[in-house]
């Protein structure tokens, strides 16, 4: 199964950030990119590229398109309803099952513990020192004070 979540924040934004994750990610966003380089596209890869409907091939806006994990790809779209809608829609159309980033996260799709946790505080921050807070959460913050006391525990064999 192959889906597709908003990871901005709902409403109007600059921009959206619409992640699509499994097996079919990169065939489906093939299909709805005019650029031919999406063919080559590797985890950390990113691109500029018109994204267009699947069916009618009606320009459905400028995106940049970034690979970040062999079946997960980030499109990068102009934050505004219509436009969201409209990609939302046709990712539907070409077989993608559109899930709440509730959802996504209870299929583990943004990973366990944590960074789990993060992507689906990190869009609510009111403001920038709880966005900082929350990013700053994995590599420091809670991650680090869990990892200093998981390592005073007694290590257990298999």
């Amino acid at each position: 199964m192959t889906i597709a979540v908003q990871l901005t924040g709902r409403g109007t934004g600059a921009i959206a950030v619409i992640l699509v994750a499994g097996p079919e990610s990169l065939a489906i966003v093939t299909r709805m990119a005019a650029s031919p380089r999406i063919h080559g596209m590797q985890p950390g890869d990113a691109l500029h590229s018109t994204l267009l409907h699947p069916l009618t091939h009606e320009k459905l806006d400028d995106a940049m398109i970034v690979r970040t994990a062999q079946e997960k790809i980030e499109l990068h779209v102009q934050g505004g309803l219509a436009v969201v809608t409209a990609i939302a829609a046709a990712l539907r159309i070409a077989g993608v099952q559109s899930l709440t980033p509730e959802q996504a996260a209870a299929k583990n799709i943004f990973g366990s513990g944590i960074a789990g946790d993060l992507a689906l505080a990190l869009p609510r921050a009111k403001t920038m020192t709880a966005a900082r807070l929350l990013a700053a959460q994995t590599d420091s913050g809670l991650t680090a004070w869990a990892n200093h006391w998981q390592s005073w525990l007694p290590n257990k064999s298999p």
